[in-house]
């Protein structure tokens, strides 16, 4: 069984007083933690839970893009400014000023960028189901069948030929390692 030793820092801070002077030491404490992996042994690996290896870039759903998008909207400072500044021109006491002024041209701000975020996040979608649905050979009970990038698990024996794309983080059968996202140019 291969073990694959991943180290993990984990910060350590140490506040220190001296009268009116305290400072703050931080230190990374590295932890090595074990992977065992068994190559083609999809029940020996699914005991351990490793990560899917679905890609998702997209921030958005269809439900949770207008809350989402306007929270992060309203998290810069000029945008908050103009939510503020049409609430108080919404009380006649304080303004003298219609609130139509400043509600319409946040409103198309916020519309604009909405839209742009919209496309955007559409794209990454559109994107990501192109990744993950991609083919790849894979053994499969001793058989190479084809199947979607997003369907290999952890231990999986993949075959790869010269430029294909490899949607994963691979160790190939010698040790070269392949990063994630690239594509098998020399073997």
């Amino acid at each position: 069984t291969p073990i694959f030793e991943e180290e993990t820092a984990d910060p350590l801070t140490i506040p220190i007083s001296f009268g009116i002077i305290s400072l703050s030491l931080t230190w990374e404490i590295i932890q090595k933690t074990e992977r065992r992996v068994q190559a083609n042994n999809p029940e020996f690996n699914l005991k351990f839970k490793y990560a899917m290896n679905f890609i998702k870039t997209s921030k958005y759903s269809i439900i949770t893009f207008l809350p989402k998008n306007l929270f992060e909207q309203f998290q810069r400072l000029a945008n908050f400014y103009f939510l503020v500044l049409m609430i108080l021109q919404c009380i006649p006491a304080i303004s003298s000023l219609r609130p139509w002024t400043t509600i319409i041209p946040l409103c198309f701000v916020l519309m604009v960028t909405a839209v742009k975020d919209f496309y955007d996040d559409v794209q990454r979608h559109i994107s990501d189901n192109q990744v993950n649905n991609r083919k790849t050979r894979v053994v499969r009970r001793g058989k190479l069948v084809e199947e979607k990038w997003q369907n290999v698990n952890v231990g999986d024996i993949i075959r790869m030929e010269c430029n294909n794309f490899v949607a994963t983080v691979t160790e190939v059968l010698d040790g070269l390692r392949i990063q994630i996202l690239g594509y098998l140019s020399d073997f």
